[in-house]
C-alpha cells in the first residue's frame, strides 16, 4: 500500500511539492482495488475526488462511448480537487486494477497547512485540462481510431495559447506548420490589391494552413483569434509520418 501512495506522489502534478508537503499528504491517499466491471465514478456524479491508477487498466466512457483508457501513472478527476463539478465520464475498470484516491476533505486540509499547494497544483491542472480537451478533439478526426491513435497523434503536435485579437499566421510568411483549433475561434482575413476582407471562420475541431502540407507557397491569409484560443501545431515534417499513421485523416486534410 506505501508503494502505490509514493509512486503517486511521484506523479507531475506533484513534482514541484517541497518534500515536507509531498509527506503530509502521504496521509490523505486511499488506495482502492478494482475488479473488472467495478465503477470508480459516473457520469453526472458531482466530483469530489481525484484517482491515479497504479496498476491495471480504466475505461473512460462519455455518452455510451469509450473515449480514453487509463493506464499505470494516469490520472482521472483531479479538477473536482479544485472546482465540484459533475463528472463528464463514467470510469470502470476493465481488467484488475489499484488506484490511489485523494479527496476533495484531505486534500483541503493539505492546503490550510501548506497554502502554495493550490497554487502548483492549479498549474499543473491547467496543463492536464489543455492536454485533455485536445485529446477530445482529436478523438472526433477522421481516420483516429483507437486510444493509442489519440495518443500517439496528441505527443506529435505542439501546443500554443493565442489571446484574443493576436495572429496565428499572417499572409505572405513562410507555411511551416498546420494548425488544429482545439478551443476558441479564428477569423480569416485576405488582402488584396490594399483591400482586406475577412473570409470565413474557423472554429473547434478545425484545421487552418492545411496547404501548408503540400507545398511551400506562402500564408495564403492572415488568421486572428476571436477570443482566447488554443490550437494544436503540427509541423510540415511530422506531417509524412502522420500521413502514414492516419492516411484517412491526411486526406481528409488535403481535401479540406
Amino acid at each position: 500500500m506505501q508503494a502505490v501512495i509514493e509512486r503517486a506522489l511521484q506523479h507531475d502534478l506533484f513534482a514541484q511539492l517541497d518534500v515536507a508537503t509531498r509527506s503530509d499528504l502521504q496521509a490523505a491517499f486511499e488506495v482502492i482495488d478494482l475488479q473488472p466491471g467495478d465503477v470508480l465514478f459516473r457520469e453526472g456524479e458531482v466530483g469530489e475526488s481525484m484517482f491515479l491508477c497504479h496498476s491495471g487498466r480504466l475505461a473512460v466512457e462519455s455518452s455510451g462511448a469509450v473515449v480514453a483508457s487509463v493506464g499505470p501513472g494516469d490520472v482521472v478527476g483531479e479538477i473536482a480537487l479544485i472546482v465540484a463539478q459533475e463528472r463528464n465520464a463514467t470510469v470502470s475498470a476493465t481488467e484488475p486494477s489499484v488506484v490511489a484516491r485523494l479527496g476533495g476533505d484531505e486534500f483541503l486540509d493539505a492546503l490550510n497547512r501548506h497554502p502554495d499547494l493550490l497554487d502548483q497544483f492549479a498549474v499543473a491542472v491547467a496543463e492536464r485540462i489543455r492536454r485533455r480537451n485536445l485529446t477530445l478533439v482529436v478523438s472526433e478526426l477522421p481516420g483516429i481510431g483507437s486510444p493509442d491513435d489519440v495518443r500517439h497523434f496528441v505527443e506529435s503536435v505542439k501546443w500554443r495559447h493565442v489571446t484574443s485579437g493576436a495572429t496565428l499566421f499572417s499572409q505572405g510568411e513562410p507555411s511551416d506548420s498546420v494548425a488544429l483549433v482545439v478551443s476558441g475561434a479564428f477569423d480569416v482575413w485576405v488582402t488584396e490589391d490594399g483591400e482586406t476582407q475577412r473570409i470565413g471562420r474557423v472554429g473547434r475541431g478545425e484545421f487552418i494552413g492545411e496547404m501548408a502540407l503540400v507545398d511551400d507557397a506562402p500564408r495564403s491569409a492572415t488568421v486572428a483569434a476571436v477570443r482566447d484560443s488554443d490550437v494544436a501545431l503540427l509541423e510540415t515534417r511530422s506531417y509524412e509520418e502522420m500521413a502514414r499513421s492516419f492516411p484517412d485523416l491526411a486526406l481528409a486534410l488535403i481535401r479540406n
